[in-house]
């Protein structure tokens, strides 16, 4: 029986999902398969009671043996939005997490890192971003203590001279071959034994 993967998140999973059904790839071309199934929601947010629930749903529908989740940049760019707030995303995230992982009976969670923003809706572009490294780094360390949640470093998109946004939030084809990627690599993460 193949192993299942549920990758989970805001919109940008939706527009993976898309990437990878018009180029063939639903399943990430892994070798034996392993089944992906990916799951977003657009302006998906960890602190939207109702998201949380559409999410732990589909857990139940598909019953992966492990997660990937990208979910949380929609929390940061919100009015009063502080540095505490981060902080509390932070150990929501991760006790969100420790609870599906002992509900569900997964393997293993990998988490990808927030991404950087060119464009906002309610913080300063700048604001935001400063939040993003401050999440990041404070996830880093939380899930440190958790053997079956693991932190997953997004590479080739930060730091590019290449446009790859479509519309200074989403990703446009180019960068969406190298979330792909990252999410492959989560992905083959999340199946190896903490």
């Amino acid at each position: 029986m193949a192993e299942k993967v549920l990758v989970l998140g805001s919109s940008h999973i939706n527009h993976l999902k898309t990437f990878v059904r018009q180029r063939g790839c639903t399943d990430f071309n892994f070798h034996p398969p392993i089944h992906v199934h990916l799951f977003g929601i657009s302006g998906g947010r960890l602190q939207a009671s109702s998201h949380v629930r559409l999410l732990k749903n589909e857990i139940r529908a598909v019953k992966p043996n492990a997660l990937v989740i990208h979910i949380g940049g929609n929390d940061l760019d919100r009015k009063n939005v502080t540095e505490d707030c981060v902080q509390t995303l932070c150990y929501q995230l991760v006790s969100l997490c420790a609870m599906l992982i002992r509900r569900f009976n997964l393997r293993k969670i990998t988490i990808l890192q927030l991404m950087p923003r060119v464009r906002t809706r309610h913080v300063p572009v700048h604001s935001y971003n400063n939040l993003v490294i401050a999440f990041n780094k404070e996830l880093k360390r939380a899930v440190s203590a958790h053997p079956k949640i693991k932190y997953w470093t997004i590479s080739g998109i930060k730091q590019t001279k290449q446009q790859i946004f479509s519309d200074e939030v989403h990703l446009n084809n180019l960068g969406l071959v190298k979330y792909y990627k990252n999410v492959r690599g989560a992905i083959i993460n999340s199946m190896k034994m903490p």
